[in-house]
């Protein structure tokens, strides 16, 4: 029997209209990043969104002439809000600015903020409902993170507009090649943070009443019908807005779903050693490295799924903390280049990787999202306690107990593994530190004011739990032995090895490496080519491997002899490559993903 009463008791209105979750994110403007991950940020706001044609996104909304489009204006305006809060960039503020002002003067009066023409079918038209969700998550977004109440208001005319609507819905729509939670993504999350910022009860009930969000239950479908049940992006948007609910009712039922999809990706051969998965979109165990892996709104929301976890206490943290790690520094950083200009809709393991056509659409606005939402990844608070997830070169500020503490970290990481972390509580505070130890470190070590601390290596990995009378200048050093690995292929990579250092994938780009038979035949190596596993030296960067071709690679114009190659970061654009052969899989290659996985094995 569904659980009608425990909810509905919870989502009872009242003063206090979120609950709070095991852990919180410190605010964008109380933690500032260096390193990998403060490089990706500073990348996305100079090289991209300062680069960008605004026009390209406002002019649609401004004239209101087209009968089919989408912009994804909505994701850029979150994003842009969100980096304006975090860095205090005064270009980025003047972008913020301009894209909120514009699109709220182009609201109509009868609530309709959309780009589509009056005699189109406006809120049923291709993606004009999801268009219309993320605008008014990005102006509730705006008014919490800057206090824009026109921007709430226009939000809550734009959600009025889709209430007063959503009873005309056409007899067949989302019965074509899409489906009702496709054409909707982001809605029922918008809704939600409505009623958070308003308290207005409408907005939560038409997520609970008529898009029924509490009995979202859909099995894990493999592959593309014609109503695309296999979306992983539109499954991993239901199950974050399940997860909005749980944090408010705590009903344990609201996180099957997204247990059940983050089973399938961790446990179930779903997962790519990169973090990424699926292909074309959509849902798959066959760990397909070629062609369209790994778009990039399946990966983000991944990442906001596995945070919602972490804080809700949903999951265990440390797990979460280890694969965010694994998608963020391979699966999301590999979908940007380098200078970050250019965005990827998908990123495959093997073969030529190719940048999306545009500024505009999900994938690019997507991944702006999740760099926006990148710095609160690193420290979360609790009550009377701090854990550190992902570490990086950063200066933050927290709240424990009510208690400022202002937190310094030092490292190189993910070059290195050795981190000092420095915890300055404005006046000596008890609480407890929890750091998480990673699952690919063998031989971890925790210093505290430079006392080495007890610390099981065979069990140690995991939160490792720190608990004292804090004071200002109190140091924890940690080390994380980087050593090369190598883990086994599953499915369609079976026979195969990955390489791996840290928590990042390294790859290869044949292309580059000298030998007419490498430029001519780049994607004939992993055929052909067998890579000792036990000659992998780390140096400068990269990899150090040697290369040979088995002895029936017949037809392909065979090199003789051993090649001495590097492998690079997944995340490297030219990368092509990252399985390879072993002379002897079984005794010469480590072991299993200490992440990804098949039940049973």
């Amino acid at each position: 029997m569904p659980k009608t009463i425990c909810i509905a008791a919870a989502f009872s209105a009242c003063a206090s209209l979120c609950a709070a979750g095991d852990w919180r994110a410190v605010g964008l403007d109380r933690v500032k990043v260096g390193g990998e991950l403060g490089r990706r940020i500073a990348v996305t706001v100079n090289n991209n969104l300062h680069k960008i044609d605004a026009e390209e996104f406002l002019a649609p909304f401004r004239e209101k002439t087209l009968g089919y489009n989408y912009t994804a204006l909505g994701k850029l305006i979150d994003a842009t809000v969100l980096l304006a809060k975090h860095t205090g960039d005064p270009e980025l503020l003047a972008l913020k600015r301009r894209l909120v002002g514009e699109l709220v003067s182009s609201q109509l009066a009868d609530g309709y903020i959309g780009a589509m023409a009056e005699n189109a079918p406006r809120l049923w038209a291709a993606w004009d409902a999801h268009e219309i969700a993320y605008i008014v998550k990005a102006l509730v977004c705006d008014w919490e993170e800057f206090g824009e109440t026109a921007s709430l208001e226009a939000a809550k005319r734009a959600a009025d507009y889709v209430l007063a609507n959503w009873k005309t819905m056409p007899d067949d729509w989302g019965r074509t090649w899409c489906n009702i939670p496709m054409y909707t993504i982001g809605q029922c999350n918008a809704f939600i943070r409505l009623y958070l910022a308003t308290g207005e009860r409408r907005y939560l009930d038409f997520c609970l009443n008529e898009r029924a969000l509490r009995y979202f239950d859909t099995p894990v479908f493999q592959g593309r019908d014609m109503m695309v049940w296999g979306h992983m992006y539109t499954y991993f948007d239901q199950c974050l807005a399940q997860m909005r609910l749980y944090a408010l009712a705590r009903d344990e039922s609201l996180l099957a779903q997204v247990r059940k999809g983050v089973d399938f990706i961790l446990d179930r051969d779903g997962g790519l050693v990169t973090g990424c998965s699926g292909v074309a979109e959509c849902w798959t165990d066959s760990q397909d490295g070629d062609g369209d892996v790994g778009e990039t709104c399946a990966t983000v929301y991944q990442l906001f799924c596995y945070d919602a976890l972490l804080r809700n206490g949903g999951e265990d943290a440390a797990k979460m903390g280890d694969v965010m790690e694994r998608t963020v520094y391979n699966g999301l950083f590999a979908a940007q280049s380098p200078d970050g200009r250019k965005i990827r809709y998908y990123t495959p393991l093997l073969g030529e990787r190719e940048y999306f056509d545009r500024d505009t659409y999900c994938c690019p606005n997507n991944y702006r999202r999740a760099i926006a939402r990148m710095p609160q990844w690193l420290v979360y608070e609790g009550d009377d306690a701090l854990l550190f997830n992902l570490y990086s070169e950063c200066e933050a500020t927290a709240q424990v107990g009510g208690t400022r503490v202002d937190i310094s970290e030092k490292t190189a990481y993910p070059a290195d593994g050795e981190i000092s972390i420095s915890i300055s509580p404005e006046s000596p505070k008890a609480f407890a530190v929890f750091l998480r130890i990673p699952e690919w470190c063998d031989d971890p070590g925790v210093w505290l004011n430079g006392v080495k601390l007890p610390l099981d290596c065979r069990e140690g990995r995991g939160l490792f739990r720190v608990t004292a009378t804090w004071k200002r200048g109190d140091e924890i050093k940690l080390s994380f032995p980087m050593r090369v690995r190598t883990v086994r292929g599953r499915r369609r990579q079976s026979g195969r090895f990955a390489v791996l250092r840290g928590p990042v994938v390294y790859a290869w780009n044949p292309k580059a490496t000298e030998g007419e038979f490498f430029r001519r035949h780049p994607f004939d190596i992993q055929k052909v080519a067998m890579m000792d596993p036990n000659r992998l030296s780390y140096a400068d960067g990269g990899i150090e491997a040697f290369v040979s071709t088995e002895p029936f690679a017949v037809g392909v114009g065979p090199f003789s002899g051993e090649t001495k190659i590097v492998l690079t970061p997944f995340a490297d654009p030219d990368d092509t490559i990252t399985y390879f052969k072993a002379p002897d899989l079984e005794h010469d290659v480590t072991g299993e993903d200490e992440i990804f996985g098949s039940c049973g094995e």
